[in-house]
């Protein structure tokens, strides 16, 4: 309050503009070292007349930005004299002035010169020092100010609080705030209460018991799922962000489960993330990297899902039965495509061999047809015969006919041991095949979906729990969906094929199985063969 008293009790030695001296001020300090130079320059015009056209932008520098946007060089034009050196040491405010500077020079002469200048377009370098002046006094008072703290206040409202002498009020309140604070600690504890009463029971069921993730309602998730995510005609809802790539790679496979790492893209900001997607139903034979996906988070924003890591675990009996078969299928289509590769680059390297012999033997009947003897095919005698190689001919039938034997053999114990069962042997004899081919590997998946345990994959996050969190075969089953399409019918379908009614079918595969059934029963009743291999169903 003092510093303003203060400046009011001598306000026409510190406001020379009235209440207006502080824009005044911006004004002229806003122009102030461009007038300096251009003064100075003006002085070494008088001091050396020749030195005028350096002192004065040039025309090549002028020339130099002349092809360019000019509103891109304003930076460049600032740094030109603020007008043309005149050697009588005046600067006119109004005309001639650098096109940058005009608007700040306007802005000048308006609040400052026009204001006590006599002539308010023309100023010398006397009459800018002594506006300079004028201001001397101001800015000591401006810096002289105290009480920031309270600035904010404005001058009325801080000198009606100093009138009220509230300071006695305030320290009253201070003491008695002082006294209550064993009731705020207190009242503390209850806030601390209430926010145990409403989130606790969420905590537990998320971190403790998991009952939201063991929920049976499809609707109710945990805090982990990170969202839903939609491949292969199937969702995935046991989905979980992944922080550290290399860290949950390294622990999952603990967890027994069929995962898929995913980098999703988001449609919205294009920002990404890293999640992991556990199968649990439906087949994994076109489930490989590279394959696309869509995300959908909790909020229901889209992201964009590549595949980037597939982590191999069984997912369900069904699959395991038929997994020998199709391993076995895989071998044998692998093996004929060896062959096949093989067998055509052979065909293709005897093919590109036989006619460079064609060639080299076309040359050789040349020059001998000139000399008038006859030439001898390679490998062979005069007549271009080969000779018969008994050995070779010996070694290939041996090995054909070891093939046919083994075959046969097959085939014959086969027969030998289902020769004289009843039907229903025969089917117990199939079953029973079945099971000793897929029986381990289904076996071995019973096990393993038993044991399926989510708790690698927190602890790869940084969870720390210690228990299991075990997902077996049927409530594996209800984290993933697959889809059913649609049976629309199409009228009047000009590639649609003849189909066959359901009765029609029916028929079809009971004729089948009668016939089946009939052969057998024919075959095994009229063969003498020896069953001995089946002792125990006598």
């Amino acid at each position: 309050m003092s510093w303003k008293e203060a400046g009011d009790a001598a306000a026409e030695g510190v406001f020379p503009f009235g209440e207006d001296t502080a824009a005044a001020l911006d004004a002229t300090l806003a122009i102030k070292d461009k007038v300096d130079d251009y003064f100075i320059r003006c002085a070494l015009a008088v001091f050396d007349a020749g030195s005028a056209p350096a002192l004065d932008v040039s025309v090549d520098s002028i020339r130099a930005i002349s092809g360019q946007d000019l509103t891109a060089c304003r930076n460049q034009i600032a740094s030109y004299p603020l007008s043309k050196v005149n050697p009588s040491g005046e600067l006119n405010l109004r005309t001639g002035i650098n096109p940058v500077w005009q608007a700040t020079v306007t802005a000048f002469r308006e609040k400052v010169a026009g204001k006590i200048l006599p002539q308010a377009d023309i100023m010398t370098e006397k009459q800018w020092k002594e506006i300079l002046a004028r201001f001397d006094a101001f800015v000591a008072w401006e810096g002289s100010a105290n009480g920031a703290a309270v600035q904010s206040l404005g001058y009325e409202r801080a000198g009606a609080i100093l009138a009220e002498d509230g300071k006695e009020s305030l320290l009253q309140l201070i003491a008695r705030d002082s006294s209550l604070g064993e009731s705020v600690a207190e009242f503390r504890k209850v806030e601390k209460l209430l926010h145990l009463f409403r989130d606790f029971i969420h905590l537990l069921n998320n971190f403790v018991t998991f009952k939201d993730f063991y929920s049976p309602y499809g609707d109710l998730k945990a805090d982990f799922q990170a969202g839903t995510l939609y491949i292969d005609q199937r969702s995935c809802d046991l989905c979980i962000k992944v922080a550290d790539m290399a860290v949950h790679t390294a622990m999952a496979p603990m967890s027994g489960m069929f995962l898929l790492y995913c980098q999703c893209v988001s449609r919205k900001n294009s920002v990404t993330m890293t999640i992991v997607a556990a199968v649990t139903d439906g087949e994994t034979a076109n489930l490989r990297e590279g394959k696309n996906a869509i995300f959908y988070d909790r909020a229901g924003e889209v992201w964009d899902a590549t595949v980037i890591k597939v982590v191999d675990n069984p997912i369900s009996i069904r699959e395991a039965f038929w997994a020998p078969y199709r391993r076995f299928a895989d071998f044998i289509g692998k093996s004929i495509n060896k062959v096949a590769a093989d067998r055509e680059s052979k065909v293709i390297d005897k093919g590109i061999g036989e006619i460079a012999k064609a060639g080299e033997n076309l040359a050789a009947g040349s020059e001998a047809a000139k000399a008038g003897t006859p030439v001898p095919a390679q490998g062979g005698d005069a007549d271009g015969k080969k000779p018969f190689d008994i050995a070779r001919f010996a070694g290939l039938f041996a090995m054909v006919s070891m093939a046919l034997t083994t075959v046969a053999d097959f085939f014959l114990k086969v027969f030998k041991g289902v020769a004289g069962l009843d039907w229903w042997q025969v089917l117990i004899v199939f079953v029973g095949l079945l099971l000793l081919i897929s029986g381990p590997s289904m076996f071995r998946t019973w096990l393993s979906l038993r044991k399926r345990n989510i708790t690698p994959l927190l602890n790869a996050n940084g969870w720390a729990i210690n228990s299991k969190i075990i997902v077996n075969a049927r409530f594996g089953a209800t984290f993933t969906s697959l889809a059913k399409m649609p049976v629309i019918p199409i009228a009047d379908d000009p590639f649609a094929g003849k189909k066959m009614s359901a009765w029609k079918k029916s028929l079809l595969w009971v004729l089948i199985f009668a016939a089946l059934g009939v052969a057998a029963y024919f075959i095994f009743r009229h063969t003498d063969l020896n069953m001995s291999w089946l002792w125990f169903w006598k």
